[in-house]
């Protein structure tokens, strides 16, 4: 077939079959389908306007009952919701500091918001200011979860910016029995990622591994047979390595963690409603544990009882006077928003689940007046109450 005779067939090919006679196609015409299309497209824009234009209505609805009623939870948590359906990042910012202005955020509530914000931010100064708000996150409620999205932070940014967080993250909840495993493996990944695998970084990389082996936490087995391979396979550059030291303080650690684990299996195994039996768990854990325990793992077990019963006054008081009898060292680092906070920070934060409780307003001027704070500051305790 000659070229020109091929160029035919091809025209051909594009010609449209002729319809029935008495009929014509969409395409021919040109109307059917480009109006069945054109109306369909109108009616899902209208459609869209219309379900933007009753969110907006709702959300200046709720923001009027929060008016009318400041201290109503709920109103607060419908707001939010209503910013989510909107998916409008700037009045999920603003709905969420007008709940945080009421009530501390609960860590789903900030994982919900510390997700997007942690997508979208790419600059280091987009990504500084995420790392504000997952402090924030962090002084309302002690959170492996909230902890572990921190870490894909971490991952995401600069070295001086991960270092900062790591030292919040690794001090805390690396202490974490059950969880806080997963802590330091995200640190090892995020510091081979930035710097690579060259004999300095393989001896951080060791360090890191005998931090956490002195540690009881849950599954230490796996990392003490990737500490032992990591050994093995560059002990040529390996330095400062104390094998004797090492086994010793493992053997303790995973001593301890025989004794830890059934209580917490035991609070994994509360339903959620059991707010007393989980109280009371806490309080029988601490009691039995706490000879064995270092001050920070303690420390850690009553924040994690805080964020788990922190509508119950009795749980934020046994943590205060925990806090009065062994003081925060003024000298501990304050890298760790855990370790960093006060006796008075932790009274607020109490104060702020709680507001109903006489007890702990009592507190408060106790710790106010051994503190020698001024006599404006106890009268306005009292007025607060």
């Amino acid at each position: 077939m000659s070229d020109s005779e091929m160029k035919v067939v091809e025209e051909e090919k594009d010609e449209p079959m002729d319809a029935p006679e008495g009929e014509q196609t969409d395409a021919q015409t040109g109307e059917t389908g480009s109006s069945d299309s054109d109306s369909m497209d109108e009616s899902d824009e209208e459609d869209d306007d219309d379900g933007e234009a009753l969110l907006i209505k709702q959300y200046v609805e709720q923001l009027a009952k929060i008016d009318e009623d400041k201290f109503n939870y709920d109103n607060y948590v419908q707001l939010l919701e209503i910013a989510h359906k909107m998916t409008d990042l700037d009045k999920i910012r603003q709905s969420a500091e007008i709940f945080a202005e009421a009530y501390p955020l609960s860590p789903e509530i900030w994982l919900r918001w510390l997700k997007i914000e942690v997508a979208i931010g790419n600059s280091p100064d987009e990504l500084r200011q995420v790392d504000r708000l997952f402090r924030r996150a962090l002084g309302d409620y002690f959170s492996v979860e909230v902890a572990q999205e921190y870490a894909n932070l971490a991952a995401k940014a600069d070295a001086e910016l991960a270092d900062t967080i790591w030292d919040a993250l690794i001090p805390a909840y690396g202490l974490h029995v059950t969880k806080g495993r997963t802590i330091f493996e995200a640190y090892r990944e995020d510091h081979l990622a930035k710097n690579g695998d060259g004999p300095e970084q393989l001896n951080r990389l060791a360090r890191i591994y005998e931090q956490e082996l002195k540690i009881p936490l849950r599954n230490m087995e796996d990392s003490h047979i990737e500490y032992k391979l990591l050994c093995e396979k560059h002990k040529a550059v390996l330095v400062d390595l104390n094998p004797e030291k090492f086994e010793r303080r493992y053997r303790q650690a995973k001593d301890l963690l025989q004794k830890m684990m059934p209580y917490e299996n035991r609070l994994a195994a509360l339903e959620p409603h059991c707010h007393q039996e989980r109280a009371d768990l806490y309080r029988e854990y601490i009691r039995e544990c706490r000879s064995q325990l270092e001050d920070d793992d303690l420390q850690v077990l009553y924040e994690r009882s805080c964020t788990d019963c922190c509508l119950d006054p009795t749980v934020w008081v046994d943590y205060l006077k925990y806090l009065d009898k062994y003081p925060p060292d003024p000298d501990e680092s304050e890298a760790s928003p855990v370790f960093a906070q006060s006796v008075l920070d932790v009274v607020n934060r109490a104060l702020r689940n709680c507001p109903w409780s006489a007890e702990l307003y009592v507190e408060k001027m106790r710790i106010c007046e051994r503190e020698k704070r001024g006599k404006a500051d106890i009268l306005k305790i009292m007025e607060e109450v």
